[in-house]
């Protein structure tokens, strides 16, 4: 086989599978003491607190903040919009 189908097939392998499929571990999950009563809202909870740490990381830097966060500026824009995030008054 040539390297190229090696390697792809060494990518689809069910060890690679699994390993994709695993959830976090515990110690990277937010600790809840309860089930959110609207998981919709406490995702949105969640990605707000996250976009405003990259924001104030970024001296409100939109450009920046969407790099750090692995998104495109338009993404951002969008996020901080559904979320009601707004640029702090100078």
């Amino acid at each position: 086989p040539s390297p190229a189908s090696t390697s792809a097939s060494a990518a689809a392998s069910p060890a690679h599978a699994q390993a994709a499929a695993d959830p976090a571990p515990p110690a990277a999950l937010p600790h809840l003491d309860a089930l959110p009563s609207s998981l919709p809202d406490y995702l949105n909870q969640i990605e707000r607190d996250i976009i405003l740490r990259a924001l104030a990381q970024t001296q409100f830097n939109r450009t920046q903040a969407a790099q750090l966060l692995g998104i495109s500026f338009r993404q951002l824009r969008y996020q901080m919009q559904k979320l009601n995030i707004q640029e702090p008054e100078a």
